[in-house]
């Protein structure tokens, strides 16, 4: 497996893709790795969307989202639609042939196995086809041991459902061998060859920006924010206030990068104070850095005026501190350590 490995696993409510996902960060902790697992749900539990990030590394993880995938495992047709353009040009797509139906070939490797008919076949139920998905894509990726993945179904499992899983759990590797015959090999490396290549540039100063990790939009009103932005198809973080900042803010996510939805909670509040000078609007431009405190260092050693000259916690404990617009042409400028 790779040194730091982002998994999403997505379908519709009541196919346990959380559980699923848990059951996954719980093989890898076994495993000895490091891991941050999130889900999130669509408006109704079940019949609505359901999806889980797991994110696996040998190292401390310091940005707790997902954002470019490199295993995406589609339970269902939106599910599907909806990610499969997330997953990084070297990662690999396995789906549900029986809910999904590809209307087009997508320049990454995917591979479609029948896990809900092949569930239905083998126990009369749709309630394993979970784990015989997940089965087979720990089979095929190689990201968690087989033996911490039963382990983990054993540990997550309710006792009277430990037999039927752990059949679903073979009969899923049983799949994934197969369709390694297919194409032409017995080795998991031709399966995932891409991925087990890829090479991750790393700075190890931490002073580059590596990207733009956010932009800061002033609001009025945090709750029509939101409003207007999920009527357009955003996925929307849980609104969090910090008390220190006196605001409330909120993640708009759009693939690596995100919207900052921010809303003042006091009248002394820095925010209130660009609202009342500019109205709502674009706040700040956040990027982010592999280490916040070198990087002050490096700023103030070329003369830069910071209004933070130490980092503070910000959404999420990332770690900000901000540029005064005088050095940079007017803009107000985060960097940020997640």
């Amino acid at each position: 497996m790779d040194e730091h490995i982002q998994v999403r696993i997505s379908g519709t409510g009541g196919q346990g893709i959380i559980l699923a996902g848990i059951i996954l960060s719980e093989s890898a902790m076994y495993d000895g790795k490091e891991v941050v697992q999130s889900q999130s749900y669509g408006p109704e539990s079940r019949g609505g969307y359901s999806r889980t990030d797991i994110i696996i590394s040998k190292e401390t993880i310091y940005n707790p989202r997902a954002e470019v995938l490199d295993i995406f495992l589609a339970l269902s047709q939106e599910a599907y639609d909806k990610y499969w353009k997330n997953v990084n040009e070297n990662g690999i797509i396995i789906f549900d042939s029986n809910k999904v139906i590809q209307n087009k070939p997508i320049p990454i490797q995917n591979y479609g196995l029948p896990f809900t008919e092949t569930a239905m076949e083998n126990f009369d139920t749709e309630l394993v086809a979970n784990i015989i998905a997940l089965a087979a894509l720990c089979y095929l990726t190689n990201t968690v041991k087989i033996s911490s993945l039963k382990k983990a179904i054993t540990a997550k499992v309710k006792p009277q459902f430990n037999e039927i899983n752990l059949k679903a759990l073979n009969i899923g590797i049983n799949m994934a061998k197969e369709l390694e015959l297919q194409e032409g090999g017995t080795s998991k490396d031709k399966i995932w060859h891409k991925l087990s290549d890829k090479k991750v540039p790393t700075d190890k100063s931490g002073l580059k920006f590596q990207k733009i990790s956010h932009i800061g939009i002033a609001v009025e009103n945090i709750q029509e924010a939101i409003g207007l932005y999920s009527l357009l198809g955003f996925e929307i973080s849980n609104i969090e206030e910090l008390k220190e900042w006196k605001i409330k803010t909120a993640f708009v996510h759009i693939g690596e990068s995100s919207l900052e939805l921010i809303q003042p909670t006091h009248k002394d509040s820095t925010i209130q104070k660009f609202l009342d000078k500019r109205g709502p609007g674009i706040h700040h431009i956040a990027f982010e850095v592999g280490d916040i405190e070198a990087k002050i260092k490096d700023l103030q050693a070329k003369d830069i005026i910071l209004i933070d000259k130490k980092p503070r916690i910000g959404a999420g404990g990332t770690k900000v501190a901000f540029l005064h617009p005088k050095s940079t042409e007017g803009v107000l400028i985060e960097i940020c350590q997640h």
